[in-house]
């Protein structure tokens, strides 16, 4: 027998031997997957404000389809921000799609369930930006002039939908008032 392939087949047994060892040394892991979590269970230990925006969850708004994949996250609920404006973490990311001449601030409407609907009045800061095709960022929606804080009152949804990202022309982002 050759010295190289003696050297495979110890290479081969020691690497057996050394997982044989670590099985059986280590824990046995068992995957137990956790059962869908109730809103009571969500919303457990998020402080309850007047507006119970922190109670705001969003049900609708698929990422997947179309060119682009579109993530959003509303921050609000996460932090103390400024009362008025609310504030979201958008990420859009594509293979194909070069995403330089799309505006955000033109292409966004904030709607809620007072009626509020929003066009125009938007902040965008991009914080993360690679060759226009992963494209991170924060969009802030002010108060539109009304001497009420966004979303004051009995609030029960709000809607942030972007238009034009191809090849979906709209996309709607949906949270909802739960509990």
């Amino acid at each position: 027998m050759r010295k190289s392939s003696r050297i495979v087949i110890f290479a081969v047994g020691f690497s057996l031997l050394t997982a044989l060892v670590l099985h059986l040394v280590s824990g046995d892991y068992i995957f137990i997957p956790r059962k869908k979590a109730s809103a009571d269970q969500i919303t457990a230990g998020v402080k309850e404000t007047d507006n119970s925006i922190a109670r705001l969850v969003r049900i609708s708004g698929a990422i997947e389809p179309g060119n682009v994949e579109v993530q959003i996250l509303f921050l609000n609920p996460l932090s103390n921000l400024k009362e008025g404006n609310l504030v979201f973490r958008l990420s859009l990311n594509t293979l194909n799609v070069n995403l330089k001449n799309y505006d955000i601030t033109r292409n966004v409407i904030f709607e809620d369930s007072r009626g509020t609907k929003i066009t125009s009045g938007f902040k965008w800061k991009e914080t993360h930006n690679l060759d226009y095709r992963h494209i991170m960022g924060i969009l802030t929606v002010f108060d539109p002039g009304e001497q009420k804080a966004l979303p004051a009152g009995k609030i029960k949804w709000i809607k942030l939908i972007l238009n034009g990202i191809p090849d979906i022309r709209k996309r709607e982002f949906l949270w909802k008032l739960i509990g």
